[in-house]
């Protein structure tokens, strides 16, 4: 009972020093919701070369979660590790409309700093938008119905395993994350991988045809893998197209990353996809409307 305060008392005055004399800050803040369905907020600091630190969480259950709020909770937080304002340089947080408004009045407040959005979630809603093409939306949806069904049956899921052990696949298929539009492309990347044992697997005779009363492989996953050669023509097209992208958040997920590193990371990856070509196999309207959305984030 008495070792947990103490212990929080003495990490609380060493980080109260080592925060005294920085002075090239990043604050960072975002709620989200705990498994007990509570909102929280974290707010937290962070420079280049240096760990993180952690400023406070703070429950807004039942309360709303306004720009207003949101700023309160803030300020709040640098006051409990006695860091002035002054001393911070940039503020990040994601993109929804309540974040902009407080950016904006954190900015009125406190007008020497620089208010970014998160890089990160930038990077990941364009793959969103390049993904919101109906080609890319049929093809990430069968890829779906792949890894669910797989993953879910115990008996072709082993067969598919043991293929792939066979042939050495080291990867596994990806399950999608519903909020990270870049997960859809690393599962496309697993799905493709896997495309000769899902080949060899759904051309036997016991995965076509129900055998001694034993399931067969689903129809419709069957006709993706052995027969829809144009899922696997555009699976490709959109690995290929998002993948500079993809590469560039993995690049800049380290905390050591600058705004710089960003910045030229987008631009790398604008570089790549403006000069891929346009195969005999692609789909030509895709492959415009992702070079087109690519550009229009620089307008």
């Amino acid at each position: 009972q008495n070792y947990l305060p103490r212990e929080e008392a003495r990490v609380h005055l060493q980080e109260v020093a080592r925060l005294k004399k920085r002075e090239s800050l990043t604050l960072m803040t975002d709620g989200w919701e705990d498994r007990l369905r509570r909102s929280i907020y974290g707010t937290l600091l962070a420079e280049v070369g240096f760990r993180p630190v952690v400023l406070g969480l703070e429950d807004l259950t039942g309360k709303r979660a306004t720009a207003d709020a949101v700023l309160t909770v803030v300020e709040g937080a640098l006051q409990k590790k006695e860091v002035s304002p002054s001393q911070v340089v940039a503020l990040v947080t994601d993109n929804p409309t309540t974040m902009t408004a407080f950016r904006r009045n954190y900015q009125l407040r406190y007008p020497w700093t620089i208010t970014l959005f998160c890089f990160l979630h930038a990077l990941n809603t364009i793959v969103g938008k390049i993904s919101s093409h109906p080609v890319a939306k049929a093809v990430m949806t069968r890829n779906a119905r792949l890894v669910s069904y797989f993953n879910s049956s115990h008996y072709w899921g082993g067969q598919l395993e043991a293929i792939a052990i066979r042939i050495n696949v080291t990867r596994s298929m990806k399950t999608n994350f519903p909020t990270r539009f870049y997960g859809l492309v690393l599962q496309a990347i697993s799905v493709q991988s896997y495309r000769p044992c899902l080949q060899e697997l759904c051309l036997r005779d016991d995965a076509q045809r129900a055998t001694r009363g034993l399931t067969s492989v689903s129809s419709d996953v069957v006709d993706i893998c052995i027969r829809n050669a144009t899922h696997w023509r555009h699976n490709e097209q959109l690995i290929r197209t998002c993948k500079p992208l993809v590469d560039a958040i993995g690049n800049v997920e380290t905390r050591d990353a600058n705004l710089a590193d960003c910045m030229l990371e987008l631009l790398w990856a604008e570089r790549a996809i403006a000069k891929l070509s346009i195969t005999e196999t692609d789909d030509v309207d895709f492959a415009y409307h992702a070079k087109s959305t690519v550009r229009r984030e620089f307008h």
